[in-house]
């Protein structure tokens, strides 16, 4: 089996690049292409650790369980999600990630409702409502981050949120529900940042988890690294150039996302690697 879920990485890989997306999320991308409007602003990179302390020290009870040790999801696991949209392909391995689909509709909803009633949430403020529906473990609240932000930002999870409606109007609806990234009044595409950042966090998070002996564990997140630093790249070649796909590459989200993660599983998880 573990075989198997290695070689399907690359095949996740592949089917990624070359997929095409529904025309329900181009048509999407494009109307919010038009839009020049935004909402409020995330912290910036260089504060946005200092911010989640904030309302994460506020709480009592606040741990990171292990991906693979406690959930039996493992590092190939993360990287066939996050290498390719799940209602794609049927590769077995994402199947683990729907025992979480309670949390993430909750989450999805919650989020909704919070930003009619108010304004946008940022991303310590989405944390917060996901902590609240995971009782506070950190890391069944970025599952659920990374699986509702993404469905609701591309529309193209149904697999793994089968239980709640994603359409245009409410993918449209759902920019206004998070916070951008960067300073600038053109509102870029926040829905899409949102996903990669929380993408990020989640692979941070597997890559710092130590479930292995040291020496094996410290290659494991060497091989991380070097996917996790080049997956722009990548995407810019396989997918935009050898597959003529379009689309956008969130490279400094993603960094971001994938430190913090790391951050977050060193600081909370209780059995990581420091390397």
């Amino acid at each position: 089996m573990s075989v198997e879920r290695y070689l399907n990485v690359p095949v996740a890989v592949g089917i990624g690049a070359a997929c095409d997306l529904p025309t329900l999320t181009y048509e999407v991308g494009s109307h919010l292409a038009s839009q020049t409007e935004c909402h409020g602003f995330n912290p910036l990179p260089e504060d946005i650790l200092s911010d989640f302390d904030l309302k994460i020290s506020k709480r009592e009870g606040v741990r990171a369980s292990g991906l693979k040790r406690d959930f039996g999801i493992t590092r190939a696991d993360i990287m066939i999600y996050f290498a390719s949209f799940v209602d794609v392909h049927r590769l077995p391995e994402v199947d683990k990630l729907l025992k979480f689909e309670p949390e993430s509709v909750k989450l999805i909803e919650n989020v909704e409702q919070l930003a009619k009633n108010g304004s946008p949430l940022s991303l310590s403020e989405q944390l917060e409502v996901a902590l609240d529906e995971t009782d506070n473990d950190i890391t069944k609240a970025v599952l659920a981050l990374a699986i509702g932000t993404r469905a609701m930002a591309r529309g193209v999870d149904n697999r793994l949120i089968s239980s709640t409606q994603i359409d245009k109007d409410r993918m449209e609806n759902w920019k206004d529900c998070v916070k951008a990234f960067g300073n600038a009044d053109e509102l870029e595409d926040s829905a899409g940042d949102t996903y990669h950042f929380w993408h990020g966090v989640l692979t941070g998070m597997s890559r710092q988890e130590a479930v292995d002996p040291a020496p094996i564990c410290r290659a494991k997140q060497s091989l991380c690294d070097f996917i996790y630093n080049r997956t722009a790249l990548a995407t810019e070649f396989f997918r935009h150039r050898v597959y003529g796909k379009n689309g956008n590459t969130h490279e400094l989200v993603d960094r971001l996302g994938y430190e913090v993660g790391r951050a977050f599983m060193g600081i909370y998880g209780g059995n990581s690697e420091g390397s």
